[in-house]
């Protein structure tokens, strides 16, 4: 059965292309003489005709597509938290509105794009941006001629008609150490991911302002790199742990880190919290699945998605200019990961010997 077209309606109404458009668009239908706007849905309904999206917006001029483009260079969209709770977040907003949410995977080979380029030809009404693990390098110029509102995540910057959201990474990195040093931690080690990220790099800086702030000198033994992966807490916690004087604390700068870090712990015998504790950061839904839970700096990545949809819609309707930067914070999720340090005989600092049986009860 051949797909039916507006122009099949029209030739079977005896109009134009352009009536059958009015009479079938709510906001011009009224245009239409009742009698032939009445004709035009009948056949419209005996015969099944769907109007394509292209020729809706041509018939509107506007778009009900809000695009969301994502690189997923470093980890899947399908086994990701950050991307199952930006997305759902996203949907939450839309769901009773008349837009639709369309995600754009980027090739590995895109990560360099100019905005306006990229969506040259695209049915877009407005965009986010989503520089996850700084993954992108967005080109901005000749943004004038995009005429879209635009979101950016993740990203710390000001521009004219691009509203910028981003979590207060250096605030995150320093409450997390300060939760380890007020449970009575002084040997504190970090694993980094890779050096030249921002996310990181701020958290970082929060970590060596805390232990500043402490009166704790930072320990460059204590200070790990390598990337987001959970293989990185693995190498991370056999190089920790065979310190002579290892820390009886670890910050991993994220959640997947962190995870592998647990692993390792426990297939060394170190029990957690009881001779380490384990600070991760994310708030990742499988980190809740550890046990102990882990305890962690919990992005409000749901919080954002919601505040960056909220924010192009009230663009698109006139409501809000686009052009702020809004930042958000994590929140600390006491699991069980976290104790006060063990005495130096309860710890075996040096001896490389750790008791087998693990216990939970922690923060």
């Amino acid at each position: 059965m051949e797909k039916i077209t507006i122009r099949d309606i029209a030739n079977q109404a005896g109009v134009s292309v352009a009536t059958v458009s009015r009479a079938i668009n709510p906001h011009t239908s009224r245009f239409v003489r009742t009698s032939t706007r009445s004709k035009i849905l009948r056949l419209v309904k005996r015969t099944n005709y769907l109007p394509s999206p292209v020729a809706k917006r041509l018939a509107t001029g506007k778009s009900t597509n809000i695009v969301i483009f994502l690189s997923t260079r470093y980890t899947s969209i399908f086994y990701s938290d950050y991307y199952t709770k930006l997305l759902s977040g996203a949907m939450s907003v839309l769901e009773n509105t008349n837009y639709n949410l369309i995600v754009r995977m980027l090739k590995h080979t895109e990560y360099q794009f100019t905005l306006n380029k990229v969506v040259r030809g695209m049915d877009i009404a407005a965009t986010i941006i989503c520089d996850f693990l700084d993954m992108l390098q967005v080109s901005l110029s000749g943004l004038e001629n995009v005429r879209m509102p635009v979101v950016i995540l993740n990203r710390t910057e000001r521009k004219e008609g691009v509203t910028f959201m981003a979590v207060d990474n250096f605030k995150g990195g320093y409450d997390a150490t300060n939760h380890l040093v007020q449970l009575g931690h002084r040997k504190i080690g970090i694993v980094k991911g890779t050096y030249y990220e921002k996310d990181m790099i701020d958290r970082f800086e929060g970590y060596k302002k805390a232990l500043a702030d402490n009166f704790i000198p930072i320990n460059d033994a204590y200070v790990f790199e390598g990337d987001f992966t959970e293989k990185t807490g693995f190498k991370a916690v056999e190089y920790l742990m065979a310190l002579k004087d290892r820390p009886t604390a670890i910050f991993c700068t994220n959640d997947e880190i962190a995870i592998g870090a647990f692993m390792q712990l426990d297939s060394m015998g170190v029990r957690c919290p009881k001779d380490v504790s384990l600070m991760g950061f994310d708030g990742l839904d499988t980190g809740r699945y550890l046990v102990p839970k882990l305890t962690s700096m919990t992005l409000p990545i749901t919080e954002i998605a919601q505040e960056a949809v909220r924010a192009l819609l009230c663009a698109l309707e006139g409501k809000r200019e686009m052009g702020e930067l809004r930042i958000f914070e994590a929140t600390l999720f006491k699991g069980g990961t976290c104790g006060r340090p063990p005495s130096r005989a309860a710890s075996g600092a040096g001896t490389g010997t750790m008791p087998h049986k693990r216990t939970s009860g922690g923060s």
